[in-house]
């Protein structure tokens, strides 16, 4: 992703992949509550009409509230001022991808605007996959909803895990995948990280390290 669109803070853990959150790190690390839900400052919401497309590339791609999971229910006072945001940003902005990654796919579908018919243009839907349970759990669940593109998140990595089944739809293009980060966490092998590159590559899809370091911390 190019950059981050921070609407809220706050969440609640829901699988081992959240034991050692970063985003309740960063949070709370700066006095808040990661408990409670919150709204972030206006300028957060609205810096995006500011954004410019860099020169020589063609598409900007933008996760959806890093702090936060637009799809939990105590974001449910915001998700319409959200979507009409995206709606906007349809025609103002067209090259402007904003992906939102959930680790809640089963809110999805009663979570969706009205108009979202078969997928939004410039949204696409993701899922966290840090271990194959969740990753068959997950993917299949999200691959019900009509969406234009779909990706995964394999970040944490805490397994190895295996994606062909849903790779070979041609449905899944994008795949991040990476270590957990902090002072507590758990360990990524390299070669999972590398089984999961094959896969994506062997399918053409797009496969994007977002962080590694080996047992040594390098």
């Amino acid at each position: 992703t190019n950059s981050y669109w921070k609407l809220a803070t706050g969440c609640r853990e829901i699988s081992t992949g959240c034991n050692q959150c970063f985003a309740r790190r960063t949070v709370e690390g700066v006095g808040t509550s990661f408990d409670v839900l919150l709204k972030t400052a206006r300028r957060e919401w609205y810096w995006i009409y500011n954004l410019s497309l860099a020169k020589g590339m063609t598409e900007h791609r933008m996760q959806v509230s890093p702090h936060s999971d637009v799809f939990i229910e105590g974001f449910d006072p915001y998700r319409t001022e959200m979507w009409d945001i995206i709606r906007e940003m349809r025609t103002l902005k067209p090259w402007l991808k904003f992906l939102i990654l959930t680790k809640r796919p089963h809110n999805v579908p009663s979570r969706l605007p009205p108009d979202w018919g078969n997928g939004g243009d410039n949204v696409w839907l993701g899922v966290s996959a840090e271990n194959q349970k969740w990753a068959d759990t997950r993917i299949s669940s999200i691959l019900k909803v009509p969406s234009k593109e779909y990706f995964v998140s394999a970040c944490p990595l805490l397994e190895p895990v295996t994606l062909s089944k849903f790779l070979v739809t041609g449905k899944i293009n994008f795949i991040m995948a990476g270590c957990e980060s902090g002072p507590m966490s758990r360990t990524t092998d390299l070669s999972w990280l590398e089984s999961i590159r094959k896969e994506v590559e062997y399918f053409g899809g797009c496969f994007v390290l977002v962080q590694y370091w080996g047992p040594d911390g390098k």
